[in-house]
Order: structure tokens, then sequence, then C-alpha cells
């Protein structure tokens, strides 16, 4: 699980992926459509298998 506010996308050889802060350091997700409408947005991402779901705007206790 990643919680953070959406930054930016960036793209590597291989895929885009969506960089994601939480205040403490950077980590990135698999990039998604929808993630790209919610630029500076909190979110929180799960990565599982091959896939990713998000959910924007949600956290799960104090944030930044």
């Amino acid at each position: 699980m990643c919680y953070g506010i959406y930054r930016r996308s960036v793209i590597l050889t291989s895929r885009c992926c969506a960089m994601v802060d939480d205040g403490m350091g950077l980590s990135l997700v698999p990039w998604r459509p929808v993630i790209e409408q919610r630029l500076v947005q909190q979110l929180a991402a799960t990565v599982r298998g091959g896939g990713v779901s998000c959910e924007i705007g949600r956290q799960p206790g104090p944030f930044l």
C-alpha cells in the first residue's frame, strides 16, 4: 500500500509510472489514466501482481 500525493508521471524504459510523495520519500506505482486527473491530490495505491488499484482523496490517518 502506498499513500501520498501524486506529483507527476515518470516514463521509464519499460513503462510509465506515477510518482507519489508521502512526505518522507517518493514511490513509483504503475500509472493509470485516472491518476493523471488527480495531480497534486492525495491517493492510496495498492499494487497486487501486475495490477494497481487507487483510491483518490483517501488517507489512513494523519497525512502531510
